[in-house]
């Protein structure tokens, strides 16, 4: 079968599925066992103009400029799952999945994906026993699971998405691949405490870091808090020098400021240190955001402002650039900060950012929102391309997010960004890139 008859056949499963019907495939359910048949669908189109401030898109396997980019991405991703209730509180669960992608048209305005390309693979492989230790309202269960799966450490800050999706993965945007290759993760929880003990490696992209760890994590009513370890114990070093990296992170998750209804604190700390084989690390990353949620207003508004920032390389014999891992996007600008410039230009490394984002509801089905970024260097350097200005760049999007039904989400968004002194340098271009992108996920 061609790539391009691929592409259609995932085209036309998805508009298909969209016409009919969502509903959950229970295959088997007798004598404690279930087995349930899941299936999820996604589409995207993506229309950039003066991609790179202008310079255009450029392959990044070929090297090819290719100007102005249109493409279209799509995936199809079944997933059987099952659960055997031995009783006693023991619980044995595991799941097995697999992508189907296409990317058709011009490639993503980044290069890393090219048109008229098809893919498969196997995306989940795992299983799990898990063990109810006590009994009631809020019984503490353990859980210890291992093979191809997901982790996610608080809200994707350094740990969400296992797979990059580029080059032959295709479907850069949607991102379907998000499984860690090889992992075993033990988690002791209740509901108001939580330890996760892991190891994960994450894809070639990734140059198949290994990473071991241990995260602790309190719910209370003053906020979510966690403190993180984690130790990078191998890495094939191809593009990122990681190999015994070790870091530290501490997080505080929607605290409640008592005296101001509706204003919340949140915020992360990361130190990266340590270091073998050559490597010496010594990096930081930290973000800090406060929200109001305006109470007893029409469209339920959110404002938001955000400041993060990511160190970069000073020069030093230290490797000072901080490595942002495995994040991920659990939400508009978290933790892909912008649609065009954390999407295609920077990735959350020498970097600082501001960010205000004030978001609301139509209603219970449709939000809306605007987010306005700035953005400059940590340290006057571009991937390698000296700059004399740490002035990067402005960005403006509008979103519309749409929950058609429990099955069905769709979603639109436009943004522009503006280049500034440093981006003019870096690309030899100052034209703005201008964007429109919409989406459709279904899953039955």
């Amino acid at each position: 079968m061609s790539k391009r008859a691929t592409f259609s056949l995932l085209a036309l499963g998805l508009s298909g599925t969209l016409a009919m019907p969502a509903s959950a495939i229970e295959l088997h359910a007798q004598g404690g066992w279930t087995v349930d048949l899941d299936i999820e669908m996604g589409s995207g189109a993506f229309l950039v103009d003066n991609p790179n401030f202008g310079l255009g898109r450029i392959d990044l396997a070929t090297g090819e400029n290719t100007g102005d980019t249109t493409n279209y991405e799509a995936y199809i991703k079944p997933r059987l799952s099952f659960s055997y209730e031995a009783g006693g509180g023991v619980t044995f669960y595991g799941a097995v999945s697999s992508v189907i992608t296409g990317t058709l048209g011009d490639g993503d305005a980044g290069g890393y994906t090219a048109g008229d390309d098809a893919d498969s693979d196997l995306e989940e492989a795992a299983l799990g026993l898990r063990f109810n230790l006590t009994q009631g309202e809020n019984p503490l269960v353990l859980d210890i699971s291992g093979g191809r799966q997901d982790l996610q450490i608080g809200n994707g800050w350094l740990f969400q998405d296992g797979n990059f999706d580029a080059f032959s993965d295709n479907a850069f945007w949607l991102g379907p691949r998000t499984a860690f290759r090889n992992t075993g993760i033990v988690t002791l929880s209740n509901d108001l405490f939580g330890f996760t003990g892991f190891y994960v490696k994450g894809d070639s992209d990734n140059d198949r870091a290994e990473v071991a760890g241990a995260d602790l994590v309190f719910t209370t009513d003053y906020g979510t808090f966690g403190l993180l370890y984690a130790e990078i114990r191998d890495s094939d070093e191809a593009e990122f020098a990681r190999r015994g990296m070790e870091m530290v992170s501490l997080r505080a998750l929607d605290v409640p400021i008592p005296a101001v209804e509706g204003l919340t604190l949140s915020g992360e700390y990361t130190e990266q240190f340590g270091g073998k084989g050559g490597n010496d690390f010594d990096a930081q990353g930290y973000y800090g955001q406060i929200s109001y949620s305006f109470p007893g207003l029409r469209f339920e508004p959110t404002l938001s402002y955000r400041y993060s920032k990511f160190s970069g390389q000073d020069g030093s014999s230290d490797i000072t650039a901080f490595d942002p891992l495995f994040y991920g996007a659990e939400d508009w600008g978290t933790w892909v900060q912008g649609e065009i410039v954390g999407e295609y230009l920077l990735f959350n490394s020498n970097q600082r950012s501001h960010m205000v984002h004030l978001s609301g509801s139509v209603n219970e089905k449709v939000g809306i929102g605007a987010i306005y970024y700035r953005f400059d260097l940590d340290k006057k350097d571009y991937f390698g391309t000296p700059v004399t200005s740490k002035k990067f760049a402005d960005e403006i999007n509008f979103y519309v997010d749409w929950e058609v039904d429990d099955n069905l989400s769709v979603g639109a968004l436009a943004g522009v960004a503006f280049p500034g002194s440093a981006a003019k340098q870096a690309f030899g271009s100052n034209d703005n890139i201008y964007l429109l992108q919409a989406f459709a996920i279904v899953s039955f």
